[in-house]
């Protein structure tokens, strides 16, 4: 094998060797079913019944399936 040849693999070896210790795996998903407890956007109960605001809020939505 001419040497030119041998030297071309060894620098596409160590390439492949530096690409492949760069490689960072992707974070894995958020868990599914909400946001974890305490997080601003975490629904109340249902027991809880809306405040006057609340109540004028929900009425203003266009097509809001509950009464």
């Amino acid at each position: 094998m001419p040497p030119y040849v041998s030297r071309c693999l060894k620098a596409l070896g160590d390439w492949l060797i530096a690409a492949g210790q760069s490689w960072i795996p992707p974070l894995p998903p958020p868990p599914s079913g909400g946001p974890p407890p305490g997080h601003p956007e975490r629904l109340v109960d249902e027991g809880v019944a809306l405040t006057e605001l609340e109540r004028r809020l929900r009425d203003e939505l266009p097509g809001w399936p509950y009464p």
